[in-house]
């Protein structure tokens, strides 16, 4: 009979950490980011994807690996102009790995924004949450100790300025391919909410636009 290793998770506080972005501007429709920070090896790290595509067709993340491992794909958007996707694998090994993402449609660039989980409970999601739908924002539910990762994309050129009562902490907030940005914003939260907002305000007009919110814990 086969056996398989049973994954213990530490008692101790949850950790995450924004480690790395990268960008393709290459017409492609399977990406692979080399030399991706995926921060302190940890048999529990799990390491958080947040992806966005630029494509007039949209299109979604059709699967993906990160350090050789199969990715959980946890949200997975079509959007005109540019698709949006949440993965996570558990990566114990290695400071930096490749970041496989293989696209559903031929996509026009690729940006990727990278965090390292440790410490938590469960590698499910808590909870998720989707908008594309203007003003990009969502009200979440969470417990003491629980990490959020938001993220939002535009097929325009600007910035985005995070806010609303959860205080997300911007990491990232970038242009890829000339024409499209992306931004990513983390936090560890202290104590539960319940009906705490996460909003996102951006400095041009959305368009082909999109918000992921995802809680780990």
């Amino acid at each position: 009979m086969l056996t398989f290793p049973v994954m213990h998770f530490s008692e101790a506080s949850p950790t995450c950490t924004y480690v790395d972005g990268k960008e393709s501007a290459a017409t492609l429709t399977n990406y692979s980011f080399s030399g991706v920070n995926f921060g302190t090896p940890s048999p529990t790290r799990l390491v958080v994807v947040c992806v966005a595509g630029y494509r007039d067709a949209g299109g979604t993340v059709a699967s993906a690996t990160i350090g050789g491992v199969s990715a959980t794909i946890h949200l997975n958007t079509s959007i005109g102009n540019g698709s949006i996707a949440t993965i996570s694998a558990i990566v114990p090994t290695g400071e930096t790995g490749t970041v496989t993402i293989n696209w559903s449609t031929l996509q026009a660039a690729t940006t990727i924004d990278v965090y390292a989980i440790d410490n938590i409970k469960s590698t499910t999601p808590d909870f998720t949450a989707v908008d594309t739908t203007s003003p990009l924002s969502q009200s979440i539910t969470y417990d003491p100790n629980t990490i959020v990762i938001a993220h939002a994309k535009t097929y325009t050129t600007g910035s985005f300025t995070w806010s609303g009562s959860a205080g997300l902490i911007e990491q990232a907030d970038h242009a890829y391919d000339g024409t499209n940005t992306h931004s990513s914003a983390m936090k560890v939260m202290p104590a539960s909410g319940s009906g705490v907002g996460v909003a996102v305000t951006y400095s041009g007009t959305l368009s082909g636009f999109g918000l992921h919110i995802i809680g780990f814990k």
